[in-house]
């Protein structure tokens, strides 16, 4: 076994799943007190707390998603990593999975954002533009040297 890649698999891969797996029990556990409160809510016919409760079910089923994206897009890197301790060999089809799918993380966080309805109702179109002006793109001036180099 190479120890480099075993060290890597140490380091990487299982403090990933270990934070994965944490992060979607304490989702599962934040939906199920959610649901909870919602069934206790039901008494009321208030429309603003109908509302609100809706609301606050959809947030917390939308967090379900980021655990899911992060485990999804390190499932081959995973596996080639694996694949090339055990095997103590490259495999050139797990490869090419592991370089298609280890720069998608912001792609499908995008996704993500955009499926959620409350952040695409606050993004304004005059925002992006602004942020583009200011942030973005910086302007720099050249000054030519001056003739008094030594």
């Amino acid at each position: 076994m190479n120890s480099a890649l075993n060290l890597g698999l140490y380091i990487w891969y299982i403090p990933l799943y270990t934070l994965i797996v944490a992060m979607l029990v304490m989702y599962v556990i934040v939906l199920v007190v959610v649901r909870c409160q919602k069934r206790k809510w039901h008494s009321s016919h208030d429309p603003s707390r109908d509302v609100s409760k809706k609301e606050l079910f959809n947030n917390a089923l939308s967090l379900i998603g980021y655990p899911c994206v992060l485990f999804l897009i390190n499932v081959f890197p995973f596996i080639n990593r694996l694949h090339q301790i055990i095997k103590n060999e490259a495999s050139f089809s797990l490869f090419v999975l592991h370089v298609i799918f280890s720069p998608l993380p912001g792609v499908l966080m995008l996704f993500i954002y955009a499926f959620d309805r409350e952040t695409v109702r606050r993004l304004k179109w005059d925002h992006i533009k602004h942020f583009f002006k200011s942030s973005a793109v910086q302007t720099y001036s050249i000054k030519q040297a001056s003739e008094d180099v030594n």
